[in-house]
């Protein structure tokens, strides 16, 4: 016969039964994304920072245990120009289907960051303002990746628009060094300064559709271009 304990475990099992069909994965493993919104697409000769984007996703992986119990964050900061959200785009692109969702929020003004996250509060069918919006992505049983963009401004604290959920993992990009301490996965955040040279010379052949191996000529005007180029576009 079934126990005491074995029948009151039945609804838990259920519940875990139904989140697990819900939110299955693909073939490969992967969870299945839903929800993809970034504001920028990924340039097809986006080149640089590979390292970090490998250090990133380590960091910003859901199938790993949450051994710290907090929400995880990471912060990209440095100047206008030097590519951080290009950087975010790209980095949202490749770890999509590891996430149920992927969110944009335009962090640059109060108002903007509203009508981004009443948005996004359109896609969950809430009603249209940023605390239902958080609300719903607090809410849900999947993982989601939430990108606060060109939060810049110091008189606006960013951490009103992060949503009460360890399921979720959120990207910052900032010109505030203050912005710093919000990160909290690995060593919390990268410092966007100039281009490296073989990465700026790389963009620079990537960007005119040059093969490689190309005609010595071809690199030598590369060499001497690349040598102004300071940041990504």
């Amino acid at each position: 016969g079934i126990n005491q304990n074995q029948s009151d475990s039945g609804p838990l099992l259920k519940r875990r039964a139904t989140t697990a069909t819900e939110y299955s994965v693909s073939e490969e493993g992967r969870q299945i994304n839903e929800y993809f919104h970034t504001p920028q697409s990924v340039v097809t000769y986006f080149t640089g920072r590979e390292d970090l984007l490998e250090n990133l996703k380590r960091e910003f992986d859901p199938r790993k245990p949450n051994k710290a119990s907090q929400q995880r964050r990471f912060v990209v900061q440095g100047l206008p120009g030097s590519g951080k959200t290009q950087f975010c785009c790209r980095f949202a692109a490749i770890v999509r289907e590891l996430f149920w969702g992927v969110f944009w929020v335009d962090a640059s003004t109060r108002e903007s960051a509203e009508n981004t996250f009443s948005e996004i509060a359109a896609r969950g069918k809430v009603a249209q303002n940023m605390k239902a919006a958080k609300d719903w992505l607090t809410s849900s049983r999947a993982p989601w990746l939430l990108l606060i963009d060109n939060a810049d401004d110091e008189n606006i604290p960013v951490e009103d628009y992060f949503p009460d959920s360890l399921r979720g993992y959120i990207l910052i990009t900032t010109r505030n060094p203050a912005h710093r301490l919000h990160g909290n996965a690995g060593k919390g955040h990268y410092v966007f300064e100039e281009l490296g040279y073989d990465d700026a010379q790389t963009l620079l052949l990537r960007a005119a559709y040059v093969k490689m191996p190309c005609k010595k000529e071809i690199l030598e005007a590369a060499e001497k271009i690349s040598e102004h180029m300071c940041y990504l576009p």
